[in-house]
């Protein structure tokens, strides 16, 4: 009982200080200050990745703080997502000791202080990223999608009775199953399929501003993480592992949004963004430094990838349910239950 009451905690009300960038505008400039470092400083090196990953972290932080400061928080209650995050993590780990069981010879030529002062660098490189994109396709990103979709809609009136008894009836259910659900007549009809205190029914007939807004975050994130030359290669096996690298990285982002949207925090998802990386690249980063290209023509790296990528369908499933169960009214800053 205590589990569900926790998953359905509702998220931390909005800050009282009123945001100075608009969502949509605070993600736009985040976009073009990107392209602009990205093209200014390329991250050839572990060393230049190090310092691109550090001026981009500042840069979408301080965009951050002003367009939304409750990102930048005290994390809410991650619910049955905590679970899930570290099933994901064990999967990077599991292909990082791979990866790193083949990259390995490329460590025998240093001595231990090298490979201490290379670890350092590329958690450093991790932990840059995980902020930096985190901030920008998951915090940025999705306030500005949700609030272009919720604008569409009002909030309906619900009456705090109405409120409590559904989450009361919900409570009920998670915990068992075999319970009735709450009756027609228990929740106002019209309660908003957005809303926290939406029946099951009209969550699954409808997919929320949330999800909406997670999905296309997602596949930005994946479109930053494949480039055009695997797409166009002519080895058949690089085109394929360009696809599938696509699908991986859109689950990881999918299933990172709804963590972002559960926990409201940046601190929280760029760590665990970053200890992902640190997992599954690191080993690679140790050993040959920044790779060229995220794909190769190899079976290896094919096998690895769809695995990888079949083993995070079931906790982005999840997430999908906790992002059309997300109260997007409150997410995009507007009020709740008014």
């Amino acid at each position: 009982m205590a589990n569900a009451q926790d998953d359905l905690q509702a998220p931390a009300s909005p800050s009282s200080a009123s945001a100075l960038l608009h969502p949509l505008l605070a993600f736009v400039v985040a976009l073009i200050l990107t392209t602009f470092i990205f093209q200014s400083i390329p991250g050839t090196t572990v060393m230049w990745s190090l310092v691109q990953g550090a001026i981009l972290s500042a840069l979408m932080l301080v965009i951050v703080h002003f367009s939304d400061r409750r990102a930048l928080g005290s994390p809410a209650s991650s619910g049955v997502l905590g679970r899930w995050i570290v099933y994901v993590l064990l999967v990077a780990a599991v292909s990082g000791v791979v990866t790193f069981y083949l990259a390995r010879t490329g460590l025998r030529s240093l001595d231990v202080s090298d490979i201490a002062m290379r670890a350092c660098i590329v958690c450093g490189v991790c932990f840059m990223t995980g902020i930096y994109e985190e901030a920008l396709f998951r915090v940025l990103a999705i306030n500005a999608f949700v609030r272009a979709f919720v604008s569409k809609d009002r909030k309906p009136d619900v009456s705090s009775q109405d409120a409590s008894a559904f989450y009361a009836s919900r409570v009920t259910y998670a915990s068992n199953p075999a319970v009735s659900r709450v009756s027609s007549a228990s929740v106002s009809p019209a309660v908003s399929p957005y809303s926290p205190v939406a029946s099951p029914a009209a969550l699954s007939a409808k997919t929320s501003p949330a999800f909406k807004a997670a999905l296309i975050s997602a596949l930005l994130f994946a479109f930053l993480h494949i480039s055009v030359t695997g797409i166009t290669s002519a080895y058949a096996m690089v085109q394929l592992q360009t696809v599938i690298k696509f699908i991986q990285t859109a689950l990881f982002g999918f299933i990172m949004a709804a963590f972002y949207v559960r926990t409201r925090s940046v601190w929280l998802v760029a760590l665990l963004h970053a200890v992902f990386d640190i997992l599954y690249l690191g080993p690679v980063m140790l050993t040959l430094g920044i790779p060229s290209s995220l794909v190769t023509n190899e079976p290896l790296n094919l096998i690895l990838l769809a695995i990888t990528s079949a083993l995070l369908v079931a906790p982005a499933v999840t997430a999908a349910q906790v992002l059309n169960e997300a109260d997007s009214y409150e997410l995009a800053g507007e009020a709740t239950g008014k």
